[in-house]
């Protein structure tokens, strides 16, 4: 599983659900999008 940074995209959050198969990781990003905290979460995947 990548960093939240490759997943902020549509397609790139689309190329990983299909390879890696992950659901909770994407559910919680579109939570994130929701609330417009994924700038946080951008953050963090830069350290």
């Amino acid at each position: 599983m990548r960093s939240w940074g490759d997943i902020r995209s549509k397609r790139g959050r689309q190329m990983e659900n299909r390879c890696n198969g992950f659901t909770e990781a994407e559910e919680v990003f579109k939570k994130l999008v929701k609330r417009r905290q994924y700038r946080k979460y951008k953050l963090v995947s830069e350290y």
